[in-house]
């Protein structure tokens, strides 16, 4: 089991800045940074204190984000933005705005969310758009695609009483078949890249294989 702390902040445009620079120290290294305009979306690894003072002005939303913790911001006013920290670190202070979620499950393994873009050898491009995608990322072989790592939290499964048959081990199964998956939140971890999942091969009756 794991425990999510989440925090809210309402920040003031003036004190963005201060207080995104501030959570850089806290992500953990290898850290990304995305500032969302009204044009763009910018995705940079770790950069300078001073690009992201450069983008504070036209900022609309934006995301810093690493190992430990994800803190995320969106303008809600016309100088006011609201702001999320996600960690599974125990804060200490739960007094000062932090809402813990204990006893959460996670994936054995982090989700993907993959990008638009395929690696052509020399940037990250898709079908007939005619833009490159720029990522803070090189791939190695043609077809690699982005993605993001994620964690998504899900509340534990209920216990089980005498005469139910359900095991926790069935829930994701039961998700699916449902499309209402049990997730109570995401933070994202990092990024990567890889050819990404096989689409599925589906045999009809006038395929032969000899088998």
């Amino acid at each position: 089991m794991t425990n999510l702390y989440v925090r809210h902040q309402q920040v003031r445009r003036d004190e963005l800045a201060k207080t995104v620079s501030a959570a850089t120290a806290k992500v953990g290294s290898g850290w990304y940074f995305i500032n969302f305009t009204l044009e763009r979306a910018d995705i940079l690894k770790a950069p300078e204190p001073n690009d992201i003072l450069d983008w504070e002005i036209a900022t609309t939303g934006g995301r810093i984000f690493g190992p430990n913790s994800e803190v995320k911001w969106q303008l809600s006013g016309k100088d006011c933005f609201d702001l999320w920290t996600l960690q599974e670190s125990d804060p200490g202070g739960r007094c000062e705005g932090w809402t813990p979620f204990e006893n959460l499950t996670t994936p054995d393994e982090p989700v993907k969310f993959y990008c638009m873009g395929a690696w052509d050898g020399g940037c990250f491009r898709e079908g007939r758009l005619p833009n490159s995608f720029g990522y803070p990322l090189s791939g190695n072989m043609k077809e690699d695609r982005v993605f993001f790592e994620a964690v998504e939290y899900s509340p534990s499964p209920p216990r089980r009483s005498a005469g139910q048959q359900l095991a926790s081990k069935h829930v994701p199964e039961i998700m699916n078949a449902l499309n209402r998956p049990r997730v109570l939140a995401y933070r994202l971890t990092g990024m990567g890249f890889d050819h990404g999942e096989e689409p599925p091969h589906f045999v009809d009756e006038g395929d032969s294989d000899g088998s």
